[in-house]
């Protein structure tokens, strides 16, 4: 189960550095890197690589520390992952008419996934069981 969590916060972590360098080399393309939106467009990119990094460094610290920490440290991550693919899929499809954009429930779906498996690692490693005070 370890290694599917790690197999999904991979393609998480990919999707994020896809989705900012995207970002980056298409950033300004029909109005100008010196426009406004071009600017918005160079602070959206930025902040897609600062959260590639996020998912990285949770992804790393909980190889380093499978329980505790780590654990939790991915599940965060995960659920802010759920929380912005879910926004950013609303948003799409809303802004097209509910025609295009559905390739970002792929990506909430890999989150959602993702936080369950890490669920079900915590009850097996007895993360999630109350424990009784001795």
């Amino acid at each position: 189960m370890r290694i599917g969590v790690v197999a999904l916060a991979l393609v998480q972590c990919g999707f994020w550095l896809l989705a900012a360098s995207l970002a980056w080399t298409l950033r300004g393309l029909m109005v100008g890197v010196d426009s406004p939106r071009g600017h918005l467009d160079t602070i959206v990119s930025l902040a897609e690589f600062v959260w590639f990094a996020v998912n990285l460094s949770a992804l790393l610290v909980f190889l380093i520390r499978r329980r505790g920490l780590g654990m939790w440290s991915i599940a965060t991550v995960t659920l802010l992952d759920l929380a912005a693919t879910l926004a950013m899929g609303v948003w799409v499809m809303s802004y097209s008419y509910w025609e295009h954009g559905s390739e970002w429930w792929w990506f909430t779906a890999d989150a959602a996934a993702t936080l369950l498996l890490i669920y079900l690692l915590g009850r097996q490693t007895g993360l999630t069981r109350p424990q009784s005070p001795t």
